[in-house]
């Protein structure tokens, strides 16, 4: 009966046989022949063809006879050594090297070798034994943890399969694509962040080694699983979240925009390998492997590893501002020269075409040069104006010598049509370009300003952390591990691993406090795996700082004349820098087509806020990419209000949209702006409005329905602050009520456009509770 050992050695031998290093050198199927049989016995056969088998694939058949007769040999020499024998693999290695040599040696001396030859021949013989020994080791584990040397022994072997698959695929999907980004995934899901860079730089030095890529590829790797670790603490989908960014990233950064495709179709495969994978499997591969090691690539476990990142961070912050320098400097240089020569080759193309074989030519195109460039510029001229130009729309003289006029006439409207063609896509690509060049500066003031949170944090993170570790086994409360993060605002996030709770919240009541006395805050539980003992050996939660404020939101919408789609679009998000979010927009429009532009700037914007970029930054990108998204007319509206909920303070962002309002007491602010809506301009002047906001403060947004609705008023945004200045201050979704049945009644009942009341309270923090 086949089991799933010799089917996953035939998968192995298969692989490694179709390994080939440097663009000649074949070691692995000797060395994988010599280890298979020394350790399987005559089971190993079926592996030791599908090894040959792959050789198959790659190699011409005179090289494959070689290696037939190379792995004939072993076989006898393996036979040969005694059972007995106390140490044989000494014995094995030297049979391997022994064999590939005198072979390999045999054939070429018989040709027109050079010293070349015999030295890749030599070459070869040690690297066979050297791989022989390495699968030796990873074939003699049984049912214990791996060594650290045969932890390595079997990331060798990995390598040589990953090696093996280069060539194969379908379509743009690699299976060595699949494969790589597999086992970068599944050790950084094991192994954290540390683990995954170091796995994804080994997976990176492989493909160099099997077949021609950039050096570049290594960085990248070990960038991707990276930030594939970083998202460990947040499950499956944070790792896979966390590698797709970096793949696309390695996408950029490689210019290998045409190959996105097949990058994101392999990580979709790696990633539903990870999803697939059970999760008792992340127990025994931990259990497998040495001691500490998982703990020991944790990215708080030394200041080798913190380096690394800080290095890097900086390293791809430089290459993005560098990248956005130079799509800058390309642009307006090409633009002009773009714009220089067109006019002047539409008319040299014009009498290419029609003048050419015209034995009036010379007379008209040589002697009588001025006079007939100065007409045929009269007739662009009349194109532009006109749209066309005709036979009698040339000077009177002209008419009565071309004898090809109209087909002149005809040249000249075509040319100029797809001139302007020409023009109109040319400014949408400087557009485009620019729009990268701006992406390329967000993403390095990102990573610039990461790093330098890192290097002013990390080390004040690792001082509580260590403090709270001793703290809480003085006051023994049981814990595993305990990891202090540093956040974007500056903030710390704890994470701690403990044993499971028996149902008395000892997160929430014993720990919590405990932390809020050594930081020196107060902080709350914001995530949490409660587990039961039978279930999972231990859970974990996340701490973050207490904020002092929530705010409560009431929201009232209707499209215009009833209509069930409006174009306006909110949203309310919880940022993890423990600020508040709410965002409104107004597509241009009614109806189906103006909810589609609402939505895609409402989505855009939470994406980027989540991502780290800021309110300027964001907005410009939302703006870039409706610019380019849409070939015809179509904008939408910006609102945005972005409140602090440890100190109140508040940031308004208004583009295009009207004005704002904040109820203070008996007061009304106004918070106005004057600039245009996102994707009309290319370039926009993004600015903010900062306010603090006390308790019980309301802030209302809305669109512009609700504004145009009072008709018969001159100063309408004055007239609303009135009426909101006589509301009674109660709950948020009764004010959004109010406000609606006012603006419906001042309209007669029925909404000249959509209209959206959005009202945000702010109130002290379990007021709501």
């Amino acid at each position: 009966m086949i089991s799933w050992q010799k089917l996953a050695l035939c998968g192995l031998g298969f692989f490694l046989g179709r390994a080939v290093l440097l663009g000649e050198l074949t070691p692995f199927t000797a060395a994988f022949t010599a280890a298979a049989l020394f350790g399987f016995g005559p089971g190993a056969w079926p592996a030791v063809f599908f090894s040959l088998l792959g050789q198959a694939t790659v190699l011409p058949a005179a090289e494959l006879g070689r290696s037939m007769l190379v792995v004939a040999v072993i076989t006898v020499g393996i036979r040969s050594i005694p059972r007995e024998s106390r140490n044989p693999w000494p014995a094995v290695v030297l049979i391997v090297g022994a064999s590939v040599l005198i072979v390999q040696t045999a054939f070429i001396a018989f040709g027109s070798a050079t010293l070349y030859d015999y030295v890749a021949v030599l070459f070869e013989a040690v690297l066979a034994s050297t791989l022989a020994y390495v699968f030796l080791k990873v074939f003699s584990v049984r049912n214990r943890p791996l060594t650290a040397e045969e932890a390595f022994c079997t990331v060798v072997l990995l390598a040589g399969v990953l090696a093996g698959s280069a060539t194969l695929g379908y379509e743009m999907v690699t299976l060595n694509g699949v494969l790589s980004k597999s086992v970068i995934l599944v050790a950084a899901f094991v192994g954290g962040a540390g683990m995954g860079a170091a796995v994804g730089a080994i997976v990176g030095i492989v493909p160099g080694m099997a077949y021609t890529v950039a050096p570049a590829v290594v960085g990248v790797y070990a960038f991707a699983g990276l930030l594939a670790g970083i998202g460990k603490h947040y499950g499956k989908l944070g790792v896979a979240g966390g590698f797709v960014l970096g793949s696309i990233v390695l996408a950029i950064y490689m210019d290998d925009l045409a190959g996105l495709a097949g990058i994101l179709a392999e990580c979709g495969i790696a990633v539903a390998v990870l999803l697939l994978l059970p999760d008792n499997w992340r127990n025994r591969l931990v259990a497998a492997l040495p001691s500490g090691v998982t703990s020991s690539f944790s990215p708080s476990a030394g200041d080798q590893v913190e380096e690394i990142v800080k290095s890097r961070m900086r390293s791809w912050a430089k290459m993005f501002a560098e990248l956005s320098r130079t799509f800058n400097q390309v642009s307006p240089v090409e633009t002009e020269a773009g714009q220089g020569k067109s006019f002047q080759e539409l008319l040299d193309e014009a009498g290419n075409r029609i003048c050419k074989e015209c034995p009036l030519y010379r007379s008209c195109w040589e002697r009588d040069f001025y006079r007939t460039y100065q007409h045929l510029t009269d007739a662009l001229e009349t194109i532009e104006s006109t749209g066309r130009v005709r036979a009698e729309d040339f000077p009177e003289h002209i008419r009565k010598r071309c004898v090809r006029l109209k087909e002149l006439a005809l040249a000249l409207t075509c040319l100029y049509e797809n001139h302007k063609i020409n023009q109109y896509w040319y400014k949408r690509l400087v557009e485009s370009r620019e729009a990268v060049s701006e992406q390329l500066r967000g993403l390095s003031g990102i990573m610039h300003n990461l790093s330098a949170e890192l290097t002013n944090s990390v080390e004040h993170a690792g001082r509580i952390g260590g403090t709270l570790r001793r703290k809480l086994r003085q006051l023994e409360i049981p814990i595993h591990t305990v990891e202090a993060t540093p956040r974007d605002d500056g903030k710390l996030e704890i994470t701690i691993t403990r044993p499971p709770c028996r149902g008395d919240m000892a997160c929430r009541y014993i720990v919590a406090p405990v932390v809020s006395k050594v930081v020196g805050q107060p902080f709350t539980v914001c995530q949490t795996t409660c587990v039961r003992e039978d279930e999972a050996p231990e859970c974990s939660f996340r701490l973050v700082p207490a904020v002092r404020f929530q705010v409560s939101v009431g929201v009232s919408k209707m499209g215009k004349s009833g209509n069930q789609v409006s174009g306006d679009t909110h949203s309310c998000l919880e940022m993890r820098d423990g600020k508040f979010a709410m965002l409104l927009s107004d597509g241009m429009g009614v109806g189906a087509s103006a909810a589609l532009e609402s939505s895609t700037t409402v989505s855009l914007l939470e994406h980027m806020f989540e991502s780290g970029f800021g309110q300027d930054m964001a907005v410009k990108t939302v703006n870039s990419i409706l610019l380019l998204r849409a070939p015809d007319e179509s904008f939408a509206t910006v609102d945005i209000t972005v409140i602090d909920l440890y100190s109140g303070r508040t940031e308004f962002v208004k583009i295009g949209s009207t004005s704002g309002y904040i109820l203070s007491g008996s007061t009304v602010r106004m918070i106005q702006s004057a600039s245009l809506p996102v994707g009309i301009l290319r370039d926009i002047e993004v600015s903010s409005v900062v306010r603090n906001l006390v308790v019980n403060d309301i802030v209302v947004m809305v669109t512009d329905g609700v504004i145009d609705a009072f008709v018969d008023e001159a100063d309408k945004e004055a007239y609303f602050a009135a009426f909101l200045r006589e509301l009674p201050r109660t709950d948020p979704q009764q004010i959004a009520d109010m406000i609606m049945e006012y603006v419906l009644a001042q309209s007669g009942g029925k909404s000249n456009d959509d209209i959206t009341v959005l009202i945000g309270k702010l109130e002290p923090l379990g007021s709501g509770l």
